[in-house]
């Protein structure tokens, strides 16, 4: 490595900049570090965007589930009627409880 930060400082001597190789391993530290922070932050963005679609997704489900919910409490509502089940009994050949009724094909 040392080699290396020597040879990238006397290539910057040759172009007229001055950088010892204490500097130029700076720059380099701070390249790889400015590298991993973009890096880093692609991946949370990544993430976000995943976890923003699955909420989306769940929040979809959940107003499609209460709209079936509602439909089922007003059937249930509707059938809860005591008239209501009285006459569906009826009408499928039950009868009041004590009574016989003779049902033949």
């Amino acid at each position: 490595m040392a080699q290396f930060v020597d040879r990238v400082a006397h290539t910057f001597k040759r172009q007229g900049l001055d950088l010892s190789p204490r500097a130029v391993a700076i720059f380099m530290l701070l390249a790889c570090l400015i590298a991993l922070l973009g890096a880093t932050r692609l991946v949370l963005a990544s993430w976000v965007t995943a976890e923003a679609r699955d909420l989306q997704e769940s929040r979809r489900e959940y107003l499609q589930l209460q709209k079936e919910n509602s439909g089922l409490e007003e059937e249930i509502s509707g059938a809860q009627s005591a008239q209501l089940l009285l006459q569906e009994a009826y009408n499928n050949g039950m009868g009041l409880p004590g009574k016989i009724v003779d049902v033949r094909p």
